[in-house]
């Protein structure tokens, strides 16, 4: 049936609830020290709201299922009379349409008509969730184009071929990245704060060298990982608590049964392998099949889409690797492939003069390879100046302003640039030293366990734990193991991954542990660099003489090591964020010799943002943060 149409409105109000708070890429935010400070944003010109029309329709999803998608379609009047480009604009986890309203509006107010929905299983739509399943969510986003094609008013490349592009961010960026690797039809996408490898996301394991041996990347997703509790029960309880209730906001009906109180709005089989890692804490072939599924990692080689890759330095959910992994992927296609770091993430910290760039980002990169208007926008790496993340409340990013700088590369290192030039990673060693053996318990029933990070507050932990000097508040005696650097004679920056070889031996044979880099001041005060790299190790030692080096790879991260601070390596038994064994052991933990932290970084042309403050697609942290 075709898709039923309201009167044309001029204008969507963003959702106000906390659950929809959790998961959207707005204008409406920045979280500056933990805390979420609503900026005003200034309200359209008269002529420019009055400019763009907004239908609502209900639009049928294809396939066996009886379900009914919730669409708004943004409709500049000028293209009643020349048709313009189309941009489709996925939400996150947990929101809906409303979500994004505001950012369409942008988007259709410089000439776009733009296109919004409320994906299965959220909002007012039908259907189940299953993680943008390629049979499910993603073929939802080949009708969305197909309507479009029907459209007078969008600009085609031939019959049933609009011109499109796809963006959004976390959930909706994976819907960007899947859906041009599905749909030919798709001209450019800007994914944004996503992931390559759901599996590796949610079951990370950072034993080994990056895969290709990438400056910002992480180890190749393995058979089992260590199991990310924290913000993986966050996800899933985001949807689960729609379950059964009435969309508009009611109470759950009579006949809800168990399976709807338990699982939501998820589709079974997801539902029934999340419940299994939640209490085993591991990745069982179900999971990993579900998770594969959904991962842009398997099917990058479909994509020829340009694309212009947007991830945070504050996302413990889905960091910098992962957009690392979905770059070097697409370039092999000989894709043009744009990456730009910000301060920002699933964690908060973002900075206003950021944003204000990566809305312009955005729009020149859709302006190019949609409108054919504007200049080449290239295939530069964009990052945060190292100099402007200092230790302490700036740590984050989140104190930031207008001395903030950015520093550009003429192509991702690794990738080859047009021009011709492929700029690489430079790495410097710092030798390490500390006791040649210790010895970290991990407790009975993991408990008590280290606070690293948590989950859309980590960028404000950081800063405040370095501010305190507590050290993220949560390294425990007796479960830990420390190394360190001689304090920096001159400055060094970091950028990309850094990596190590550590001894490990266990009375079992396994261990589970987490890695932490801090930097740390001349009076003592640590400030957590990155993140924490969860290492699932096997094949151990029971005697620390007979252990063999092990080679691990910490999260991505951008910071300058100024004079006088140290790097402290630290290795411990428990985090609060993920799974740990329950049983009681001791682990002995030491360095081989000539051990030393290599530490990558990079060298770019730096200019300053300056720029007045627009939030576009930057995360906002309201409660525990986004999805």
């Amino acid at each position: 049936m075709p898709p039923s149409r309201s009167s044309p409105l001029f204008g969507l109000g963003i959702a106000s609830s906390a659950r929809r708070l959790l998961a959207v890429p707005l204008l409406l935010g920045v979280a500056v020290s933990g805390q979420v400070v609503l900026t005003t944003v200034m309200a359209p010109a008269a002529s420019a709201a009055e400019d763009v029309g907004v239908e609502t329709m209900t639009v049928p999803a294809d396939g066996d299922e009886d379900v009914d998608l919730d669409t708004s379609l943004y409709v500049p009047a000028a293209s009643q009379d020349t048709p313009a480009p189309a941009v489709i604009l996925g939400h996150g986890f947990g929101g809906s349409k409303d979500s994004v309203g505001t950012e369409a509006q942008v988007l259709a107010e410089a000439g776009y008509v733009v296109l919004t929905y409320s994906a299965r299983g959220h909002g007012a739509s039908g259907g189940q969730i299953g993680l943008n399943d390629p049979e499910f969510e993603i073929a939802d986003l080949s009708v969305m184009i197909d309507l479009l094609a029907e459209r007078a008013e969008v600009a085609s490349d031939s019959d049933g071929d609009p011109v499109v592009g796809v963006t959004g961010a976390s959930y909706g960026g994976a819907l960007s990245l899947l859906g041009a690797a599905y749909d030919e039809r798709v001209d450019a996408i800007v994914p944004q704060i996503t992931w390559n490898s759901l599996t590796r996301s949610l079951f990370p394991d950072q034993v080994g060298d990056p895969e290709g041996d990438a400056f910002a990347g992480a180890p190749a997703p393995g058979e089992d990982g260590v199991f990310k509790k924290l913000w993986a029960g966050l996800f899933f309880s985001t949807a689960s608590g729609f379950g059964g209730a009435d969309r508009s906001g009611g109470t759950p009906t009579p006949e809800l049964g168990v399976t709807d109180l338990t699982c939501g709005r998820f589709r079974a089989e997801v539902c029934a392998a999340y419940q299994e890692a939640a209490v085993t804490g591991r990745l069982s072939p179900e999971m990993a099949e579900i998770l594969d599924r959904v991962s842009p990692a398997g099917v990058l080689d479909r994509i020829d889409a340009p694309t212009m890759l947007i991830q945070g330095l504050s996302d413990t959910l889905f960091p910098l690797s992962e957009a690392d992994a979905n770059a070097r992927g697409i370039a092999q296609n000989g894709t043009p492939v744009k990456m730009v770091w910000y301060r920002g993430g699933h964690d908060g910290g973002s900075n206003e003069d950021d944003v204000v760039r990566l809305r312009e980002l955005t729009l020149a990169w859709f302006d190019h390879y949609l409108k054919g208007t504007g200049p080449d926008p290239g295939t530069t790496f964009e990052f945060p100046e190292p100099n402007a993340l200092a230790a302490g409340l700036t740590a984050s990013g989140g104190a930031g302003g207008a001395d903030e700088r950015t520093s550009t590369l003429p192509a991702y290192p690794g990738l080859v640039g047009p021009d011709g030039s492929a700029p690489e990673a430079t790495v410097g060693e710092m030798p390490l030293s500390g006791p040649p053996a210790q010895f970290a318990v991990n407790p009975a029933g993991g408990l008590p366990a280290a606070i690293s990070t948590i989950p859309g507050l980590s960028a404000s932990l950081t800063s405040l734990g370095g501010a305190l000097g507590a050290g993220a508040f949560s390294d425990i005696p007796g479960q830990s193991a420390f190394f360190s650097t001689t304090p920096r004679e001159s400055s060094i920056d970091i950028v990309g991954a850094v990596q190590s070889q550590v001894l490990v031996a266990s009375p079992t044979g396994t261990a589970v542990l987490f890695a932490k880099l801090y930097d740390t001041t001349e009076n003592g005060s640590p400030t957590l660099l990155g993140g924490v790299a969860p290492l699932r190790l096997s094949g151990l030692a029971a005697d620390p003489r007979e252990a063999k080096p092990i080679e691990i790879t910490l999260p991505p991260l951008v910071h300058r090591l100024e004079v006088g601070h140290s790097l402290l390596l630290v290795l411990s038994t428990t985090d609060q964020g993920y799974s740990t064994p329950l049983d009681p052991a001791v682990y002995g933990i030491g360095l081989p010799s000539g051990a030393v932290l290599s530490v990558p970084t990079v060298s770019g042309t730096v200019a300053a943002s300056g720029q007045p403050a627009w939030l576009l697609f930057a995360g906002i942290v309201a409660g525990l943060g986004l999805v």
